[in-house]
Parts: structure tokens; sequence; C-alpha cells
């Protein structure tokens, strides 16, 4: 049996500043508390967009990641403030993200690539602290949801579990040299306390399993001219892959980090279906974001509202 819970939203507005790891654009986010039954919606200056899975698709170039999808506009990157959302249970909140063009960005906007994209800059520990103690009721019921048919692939398997918590196990396998693999796994039970624990998880910087880390840099500097030269694409917002497992471990700023910012990228995704997923398990061996997102639309209607 599934209690009712009620909706929330935040207290007071949060500020935010960071930069956009594919283009380099200072920017600021600034969230505000939104009534009840809004949901999560991002703010552009031309219009609003409302996360769910029937706004978002998948993007390849200049990252690979989510986007939600306006009419004039998208926001890449979402599942970097939808994440930590979820987990502390605001479920009515604005994002309103402001941006300064970079180099690189009007590079993009000229060749046509990621035009009119707002990319979320990932904050980590701070959207987390900024939400401790920041949350209010709003006297109505929140949307909950069960799933009532399992659903299974090669790369994702979604059941339900005897408790009502969301669970979320990762399982990653990198290659990096002939012969040379790194496999890690990650499980927990979604909440303000586990998710906080892995929020610093960087991003994969992907790249041919040849390739040393300092030509993988050095192409990204070039890729991305404003970010690479100066303005913060480094190893404390990105993980470069190395060649030998030894260094892999090396670097790791927390254990088994890949598959703790996978956990992070799959949590991003669920909350696109705008409740509370209750008595759910979601176990993921390699999916990326065009996979998992393909494959919730493709089985959402095994998503069912619980009723009071």
């Amino acid at each position: 049996m599934f209690f009712m819970s009620l909706q929330r939203t935040i207290k007071e507005r949060i500020k935010m500043e960071g930069i956009d790891l594919p283009s380099g654009n200072p920017s600021r986010v600034f969230l505000y508390p939104a009534p009840p039954d809004t949901g999560i919606v991002f703010e552009t200056p031309v219009e609003q967009i409302v996360a769910c899975l029937d706004n978002t698709s998948a993007m390849t170039f200049p990252c690979k990641t989510l986007v939600l999808h306006g009419k004039k506009s998208r926001i890449a990157v979402p599942e970097h403030i939808l994440a930590p959302l979820y987990a502390f249970g605001a479920d009515n909140v604005y994002v309103k993200i402001e941006k300064t063009p970079s180099l690189t960005s009007r590079l993009f906007h000229y060749l046509g690539s990621a035009r009119n994209t707002y990319f979320m800059p990932h904050f980590g520990k701070e959207l987390c602290e900024a939400l401790e103690s920041n949350l209010q009721e709003q006297g109505k019921n929140r949307r909950k949801l069960r799933l009532e048919e399992e659903i299974r692939t090669d790369k994702l398997v979604i059941t339900s579990n005897e408790t009502s918590d969301l669970r979320i196990y990762a399982q990653t396998d990198y290659k990096l040299a002939a012969g040379v693999h790194v496999r890690q796994k990650k499980e927990i039970i979604v909440s303000p306390e586990s998710i906080k624990e892995i929020s610093t998880a960087r991003n994969y910087c992907g790249t041919f399993s040849w390739a040393p880390k300092w030509l993988t840099k050095t192409i990204a500097c070039f890729a991305f001219l404003s970010h690479g030269f100066g303005n913060g694409n480094d190893e404390t917002n990105v993980f470069y892959p190395s060649r030998t497992r030894e260094r892999w471990y090396a670097q790791e700023q927390m254990q088994a980090e890949i598959a703790c910012h996978t956990v992070l990228d799959r949590l991003g995704e669920l909350a696109l279906f705008q409740g509370e997923l209750c008595g759910i398990s979601l176990y993921c061996y390699g999916a990326g974001h065009k996979y998992a997102i393909e494959t919730l639309k493709k089985h959402q209607n095994k998503f069912k509202v619980v009723e009071n």
C-alpha cells in the first residue's frame, strides 16, 4: 500500500551560477516556487518548456545528452536539475536560465548546430544544499505511479519491488585499450542523502580507446574553443578516461564514479514521469540517454497512477 503525500515546492528563490560544458557559456540559473500541479517548467527568454517525456529526446552533438523541446528553443542536460529535484521531492518549480553567448556557442549557432539551445550546468552538491530546508508542502496530493508490467530489454530492466522505494542499479563497462576494461556498478535507494552523496560525479568524456588523455583534452579544446581555452574544461568537471585501470582509479573522486553519474542520468530521465515512482527498481546495463528515453517512451503506458 502506498500512502499519499502532499506536493511540494521551494520556499525561497534559488540562484546558481556555472559554465555549461559544451560551449563554455557563463550561465545563471534561477529556481522559483510554482503552484500545485505545475510540474518542473524550464523558462527561456521566449517560452516555457514542461519537463515531461513527450517533450524529450536525445542529442548526439555537440554532446550526448537529453534535450527538452519547446517550439522555439531547447533545454539540454536537464537531468542535472531534474535528478536532485526529484530526490528532494520538489514537484513544482520554475527553472529560469540566462546565458552569455560564448565564441563556441556563436559558432554552433552559425553552423546550425545547437541553435537556440540552453545547456544546464552541473551544480552537484550546490543544488542539493540549496534545496535542504527550503521546501514547503502545498495542500494537494502528490501524483504517485507504480509499474503494472515488467519492462525488460538488453540494456534496461524495470521491475516492481516490495517496498515503496525507487531503486536504481547501474553497471558500466568501458574499454580503455586492447583487452583492458573497467567495469563498475552502483546501486542506491533514491533519497536526498544518497543523491547528495553522488551529486559531484563527473560527466564522462568519451573517446577512442587508443587515444591518450592528452590527445583527448586537446581535441576537446579545439572542438569547444570557448570552454577549452581558459573556461574550466578540466578534471574538476569532466572525467577523462585513461589507458590503464590504475590511472583510471587514481583519478576517481569517488568509488565507481562513472557508474554513479549513470545513476544520476537515469534518475533525471525517470523524473520526466511527473510524479513519484513507488516500489520500482531500475537496472541499467550500459544504456545511454537515447536508449533509455526511447525505452521509457515505448513503455510509459505500463506506469499507472496510484488512486487515493
